[in-house]
C-alpha cells in the first residue's frame, strides 16, 4: 500500500511527526485509545513498538523498521493483536 499525502509544513517537521515518539503519539489513534511507545530503535532493522490499545482490547503494534532513508523513506512492518498479543495480520507498510 501506498499513501501519498501532501503537507503544508517543512519536510524535516513531517519527519519529526513520524519519527519522534513526542509526536507520534499526539496524532496516533483517538481519543478514547491508549497509546504508548514501548520501544524506539530507529534505523534499518531496529524496532518501534507503539502499543494503541482500543477500549474493547484490541492492539495495534507496530513493529521492524526495514529501510530509512533520512527526510524520504521509512519501511516498517505492523500488525493487530488481541489481549494476549496473538498476531492477527501483518502488514508491511512503505
Amino acid at each position: 500500500m501506498v499513501i501519498t499525502r501532501v503537507f503544508d509544513a517543512p519536510r524535516a517537521l513531517v519527519w519529526k511527526a513520524w519519527t519522534d515518539p513526542q509526536y507520534v503519539m499526539q496524532w496516533w489513534g483517538r481519543r478514547v485509545f491508549y497509546s504508548a511507545v514501548l520501544q524506539d530503535d530507529f534505523r534499518g532493522g531496529g524496532k518501534f513498538l507503539c502499543c494503541m490499545k482500543s477500549p474493547m482490547g484490541r492492539r495495534l503494534e507496530w513493529w521492524g523498521y526495514h529501510e530509512i532513508v533520512l527526510h524520504e523513506k521509512i519501511v516498517y512492518s505492523m500488525y493487530f493483536s488481541d489481549s494476549r498479543e496473538t498476531r492477527l495480520s501483518l502488514r508491511t507498510m512503505e
